[in-house]
């Protein structure tokens, strides 16, 4: 019985860290796009990131274009503007999504990442998706790095 209950807690305690959080799309955002991203920690907004733990990310999109590939490029705003790489992320979204991927579709998804253990506290996180044909998608949010 005690099983039970801890079981039920922890299962209730994931899905409640779970948040979809709000993007913005960058000022070059491509034509594709991004229904919802969730993350997993996060229980605030901005999510809050503890530094060498590890995070999943999900999302639901429409790309834009017939693509034999997907990549992923994520960096985050470093002081003075400067945009860092983030250190551990899956580049090959053909990990994450079947490849070819299809104009109009609809791909869903999810992935996980160790957070960087990066000098920074709060930042803006940048991804872009990008296919055969360039830019598909890019959107940006804030995060809080513990």
């Amino acid at each position: 019985m005690l099983l039970r209950i801890a079981l039920a807690s922890a299962l209730l305690l994931a899905v409640t860290a779970q948040r979809q959080i709000k993007t913005e799309a960058c000022d070059e955002a491509g034509k594709g796009v991004i229904q919802s991203v969730t993350v997993t920690p996060c229980t605030t907004e901005p999510c809050q990131l503890k530094k060498g733990a590890v995070a999943s990310f999900g999302f639901k999109y429409t790309c834009d274009q017939d693509s034999e590939f997907v990549r992923l490029q994520g960096t985050a705003s470093g002081p003075f503007g400067i945009k860092i790489p983030i250190p551990g992320l899956q580049n090959d979204f053909c990990k994450v999504v079947d490849c070819p991927v299809q104009k109009d579709k609809v791909y869903e998804g999810s992935f996980d990442m160790r957070i960087g253990r990066v000098p920074l506290t709060k930042t803006t996180v940048e991804m872009k998706v990008l296919g055969a044909s360039g830019l598909s998608a890019c959107f940006k949010f804030p995060v809080k790095l513990i």
